[in-house]
C-alpha cells in the first residue's frame, strides 16, 4: 500500500502468510481488532522515506510462526507510530522480534509482550535513530507488561534485552512509566532487561517511574543498563531485583526505590553492588529487603501479619513540577493516596486519607483509632504523615491542619447504611491527649 490516504483495517484474521501487511508512504492508518498468526517475516512493515502521520494499531494480537522464526512483528520507519492494547506472542527471531521502530515518536500502552524469542542480537523492543527531523521526539511506553522474553540459549555471544531505546539523540523525550518486567527464569547470562543509550545532551529528558522489575537478578547482565553521558535520566518509585548500571551517567538520579533478592527475598543486598555508576548524592530514599510482595500480581500485600513498605512510599513529587502529591492527581494513586513503589499499586479501601488536627506532632505521635465496630472497617492508611514537615508551610514539627472532608473522603463520614466510620480518635504526644469525634 503506497497511496497517501487514510486506510482503515478492522475485524480480520490474517494467517499463515509471509507478510501481512506492507504500507511504503502510506500516510494514516488505523488497525483494530486484527489478529496476525503464522508469518514468516512480518505482519506489519511500514517503510516510508520521510516522517508520515500517525499509525494507530489497537486491540490487536500478533502471533509469530510456528513452524519457522520470524523476522519480527511489526518494522516502523518514519512513522508516528501508536500501539494499543495488543498482544506480541511467541515472535522468534534474529532482529527485534515484535517490534523495530526507527522514527521521532512512538506511544506503547497497555500492551503485552509474552515468550518472544530474539535469535540474535537484539531486542523484544528495539527503538533507535531517535534523531528528530523537524520537531523532537516524544517516546512514551507505560502500562505494558514483558513477559519471559528471552534471548536463545547460545545463539551469539551478544546481549539481548526486553527494551533497547538506542541513539537517542537531542531535543526529545523518553518516557517508561508503571511497566511490569517478569521473568520466571533467566537461561541466558546476556539478557538485560531496559538498556537506554544517548549521545551527550541536555535537551532530552529520561523517566524511569514506578516500574517492577522481577526475575532479572541470577545472570551476568544489568536489569537497567545506561549509557547517557551528560542527558539527565530520573529513576523514580521502581522495584529492581536486578543491578543498575550506568556508564557515563553523572546527571542521572535515583530515589525512592525498592531493591532485593529475588531467591531470598529476607537477605539485605548491598545497593553499592545493586548500583554502580550512580553517583552516591545522587541516590535519595532507596530501600532493601523483603518488599512484602504478592508475587503472582506484584501487588503490595497489607495484611494482620505485614505492611508492605512499598505502600505510599513513592517519590512526592514524581513528575517533577514543584507540586506536591497531594496537591497534583498526577503524583498519586488512583484511590488518591501517595503513590506507591512499583508499577502496581495497593487499592486502599473507604477511607484513604486523614488530616492532623492543629497541634504541635512529631514522628513519634502515637494515635488510637477506634472504629464503630470491629467489622466496620480492616485498615486505615496515613498517607499524610509527611505533609507537616512541609517546611515551605510550618515550622519542622507543627502541624496546622484539621480534621475534614478532603478528596470527597470524609474520616467523620458514613457508609451506605447511615452508620458512622469511626467513633473516635485520640492521641497522646509528650503532654498533649485529646479526643475527636
Amino acid at each position: 500500500m503506497s497511496k497517501n490516504n487514510f486506510i482503515t483495517i478492522s475485524n480480520i484474521k490474517i494467517i499463515n502468510v509471509q507478510n501481512a501487511l506492507i504500507f511504503h508512504d502510506a500516510s494514516t492508518a488505523f488497525i483494530d481488532n486484527v489478529i496476525f498468526e503464522d508469518y514468516t517475516e512480518y505482519a506489519i512493515s511500514i517503510l516510508n522515506s520521510e516522517t508520515k502521520d500517525e499509525f494507530i494499531i489497537v486491540n490487536s494480537v500478533f502471533i509469530g510462526s510456528s513452524n519457522s522464526n520470524t523476522i519480527q512483528a511489526i518494522e516502523a520507519l518514519n512513522v508516528h507510530l501508536v500501539i494499543k492494547n495488543s498482544q506480541f506472542i511467541n515472535n522468534v527471531g534474529p532482529r527485534a522480534n515484535s517490534l523495530s521502530f526507527s522514527g521521532q515518536k512512538l506511544h506503547l500502552e497497555n500492551n503485552l509482550f509474552q515468550d518472544n524469542i530474539t535469535t540474535g542480537h537484539s531486542s523484544t523492543v528495539s527503538i533507535s535513530n531517535l534523531n528528530p527531523f523537524d520537531d523532537k521526539h516524544f517516546i512514551k511506553i507505560v502500562n505494558n507488561q514483558f513477559i519471559n522474553n528471552q534471548i536463545e540459549v547460545d545463539a551469539f555471544p551478544t546481549i539481548s534485552a526486553n527494551l533497547t531505546v538506542g541513539s537517542v539523540h537531542s531535543f526529545g523525550e523518553v518516557h517508561i512509566s508503571n511497566n511490569i518486567f517478569k521473568q520466571d527464569f533467566s537461561e541466558h547470562s546476556n539478557f538485560r532487561n531496559v538498556s537506554i543509550t544517548s549521545s551527550a545532551s541536555n535537551d532530552i529528558i529520561v523517566e524511569y517511574l514506578n516500574n517492577t522489575e522481577i526475575g532479572f537478578g541470577r545472570n551476568s547482565q544489568p536489569s537497567l543498563y545506561l549509557s547517557v553521558w551528560d542527558t539527565p535520566v530520573n529513576i523514580k518509585n521502581s522495584i529492581f531485583t536486578g543491578r543498575i548500571q550506568a556508564s557515563s551517567s553523572p546527571n542521572t538520579t535515583i530515589s525512592n526505590s525498592w531493591f532485593f533478592d529475588i531467591e531470598n527475598p529476607d537477605t539485605e543486598v548491598n545497593l553499592n553492588t545493586m548500583i554502580t555508576g550512580i553517583p552516591s548524592n545522587n541516590r535519595h530514599d532507596l530501600f532493601i529487603g523483603n518488599p512484602h510482595l504478592d508475587m503472582e500480581t506484584l501487588r503490595p500485600i497489607w495484611n494482620s501479619q505485614f505492611k508492605s513498605g512499598l505502600i505510599n512510599n513513592g517519590h512526592r513529587d514524581t513528575n517533577g513540577d514543584g507540586i506536591f502529591w497531594w496537591n497534583d492527581p498526577e503524583d498519586s494513586d488512583p484511590d488518591n493516596t501517595r503513590l506507591d513503589i512499583g508499577a502496581v499499586h495497593y487499592q486502599h479501601g473507604i477511607i484513604k486519607h486523614w488530616i492532623f488536627p492543629p497541634l504541635l506532632a512529631s514522628k513519634e505521635k502515637d494515635f488510637t483509632i477506634q472504629p464503630r465496630s470491629v467489622e466496620s472497617i480492616e485498615w486505615l492508611a496515613f498517607p499524610y504523615l509527611d505533609k507537616m514537615y512541609d517546611p515551605a508551610n510550618f515550622p519542622h514539627a507543627q502541624a496546622g491542619y484539621v480534621f475534614g472532608p478532603h478528596n470527597d473522603n470524609n474520616l467523620f463520614g458514613q457508609n451506605e447504611q447511615n452508620e458512622d466510620f469511626l467513633e473516635s480518635i485520640s492521641w497522646n504526644f509528650n503532654n498533649d491527649q485529646g479526643v475527636i469525634s
